[in-house]
């Protein structure tokens, strides 16, 4: 998806919004904890004066899910709409040879994160919606989602998160990786390095949650998967295989 820069969605400028989604992907928020939440970033603080008026607005337009909750304060959380403008990209509309050189790059990273004692997790599927997997001539950004699974050859039944802990320091020590921020990088660290490292400050690749497809009817392609000791690439257009590796 594609926002104008120069636009406004719900009275405020649609990358304004659209930022503010982002902080709030994967939560619930009540507009006291959305404020607090504001208060970490000036530009999103200053733009938004009146912040209960702002998600009452967003769930009127259908950004939102409006919930009761029993102490009678209202919730609020992402929707599919809430989170494909969350996603959206306000940058110009890249060429499909270009898009198709982007996607070639994130398999080869992909390929590169299997390989790799460095990550405690694989990718295992790499599922694809959006204009990339039509015909379209130009693509707004590829719209993609990454599942993750546990490389369970390289804990030698160590438990997961102690060797994840361990990981963490030893990155620190040596000056990379990356320094979580919140509980839930934390938790998640090996996950969050790997997609970091996918991502690759990439624009035109955009991140998913598997949530947001399974609640969605739109259609998609899985373009990477590895089952067993195989992983295949498809063709983003004709679905067909692109390359198979094998012993894995």
């Amino acid at each position: 998806m594609n926002i104008d820069p120069k636009s406004n969605i719900c009275g405020h400028p649609a990358t304004i919004t659209r930022d503010a989604l982002r902080r709030m992907a994967q939560v619930t928020v009540t507009p006291a904890q959305f404020k607090k939440m504001l208060q970490y970033n000036k530009r999103l603080r200053m733009a938004i004066s009146k912040p209960e008026l702002f998600l009452s607005e967003l769930a009127k337009a259908g950004y939102l899910e409006a919930n009761q909750e029993k102490n009678g304060e209202v919730c609020y959380e992402l929707n599919t709409n809430g989170y494909q403008l969350a996603n959206a990209s306000a940058l110009k509309r890249f060429t499909r040879k270009q898009a198709n050189k982007e996607f070639n790059s994130l398999i080869e990273r992909a390929l590169s994160i299997e390989e790799s004692g460095y990550y405690l997790d694989r990718v295992s599927r790499i599922t694809v919606f959006g204009s990339f997997i039509t015909d379209s001539e130009t693509v707004g950004d590829i719209d993609i989602c990454v599942e993750f699974e546990r490389k369970t050859e390289l804990l030698n039944g160590e438990n997961y998160h102690q060797v994840q802990k361990a990981l963490v320091e030893i990155d620190e020590k040596l000056g990379q990786g990356f320094r979580p921020q919140t509980f839930s990088e934390t938790i998640s660290y090996s996950v969050t390095k790997a997609k970091k490292f996918l991502k690759n400050r990439r624009p035109i690749l955009s991140f998913h949650y598997i949530g947001e497809i399974e609640e969605s009817d739109y259609p998609r392609k899985v373009l990477y998967e590895k089952q067993d000791d195989t992983i295949t690439y498809y063709d983003p257009l004709t679905g067909k295989k692109v390359l198979e590796k094998k012993g894995i």
